[in-house]
């Protein structure tokens, strides 16, 4: 029932498109996260809370979007994709 329903698709859609750019930044994320909430909480703030893990997924997913806006519309040569990498690709269109 949940694949069925249209905003889920289309962030189902861009989270796979851009997995790239996701893995490549969440480190400095999630890095500082830690350091900010450690200052804040106490370095125990981590040790066995799963919903703090759950949201500092969410978090990454919702910052991770301005990096990968910017990378797609500015740089996209940077993770293979542009005019230059289209010539490569197979058209399956015709299959």
């Amino acid at each position: 029932a949940i694949a069925r329903w249209e905003p889920f698709n289309r962030f189902a859609e861009f989270i796979g498109r851009n997995t790239i750019i996701i893995l490549a930044i969440q480190n400095y994320i999630i890095g500082f996260i830690k350091i900010f909430c450690i200052r804040i909480f106490g370095p125990d703030f981590f040790v066995g809370n799963y919903l703090v893990n759950i949201a500092i997924t969410i978090f990454v997913l919702i910052v991770s979007t301005l990096p990968i806006v910017f990378i797609n519309k500015y740089i996209p040569g940077m993770i293979g994709r542009g005019d230059y990498f289209n010539k490569f690709t197979i058209d399956t269109k015709g299959l």
